[in-house]
């Protein structure tokens, strides 16, 4: 699959993860809040990693690997900042924003789920 149209089904994915939260936030404020904003970490993460793979990195290994150190570091220093000012500032039920962190990986399991079920037999047309 095309990396920018793997990117495109992962992002649908994850705003499609949050429509039930979205529903209940009324109910379930807090957890729901906070399965929002750590899904809105998690994208923002999701969407900074793919940026750098698609278009920043250059073709010599070492320049690579350095670059990929620095902004593997920086990323995450960016997302601990993001988490401490969240569970700070607006006080979310912090097992489910922990969850949220994991809205990207959660889509693409569920991607890859699905794509592997189409190869099992009872799933075929």
């Amino acid at each position: 699959m095309e990396n920018k149209k793997f990117i495109k089904t992962i992002l649908i994915i994850i705003c499609l993860t949050s429509i039930p939260f979205i529903i209940v936030l009324p109910k379930f404020f807090n957890q729901s809040l906070g399965w929002l904003l750590g899904a809105m970490g998690s994208t923002i993460n999701f969407l900074w990693l793919s940026y750098d793979t698609l278009y920043k990195f250059s073709t010599e290994a070492i320049k690579a690997k350095v670059r990929s150190a620095k902004v593997f570091y920086f990323r995450y220093l960016v997302l601990v900042i993001y988490s401490v000012l969240i569970i700070w500032l607006i006080k979310p039920d912090i097992l489910t924003f922990g969850l949220g962190l994991f809205a990207a990986q959660i889509s693409i399991y569920i991607y890859y789920g699905i794509d592997s079920a189409k190869n099992i037999k009872w799933f075929k047309k």
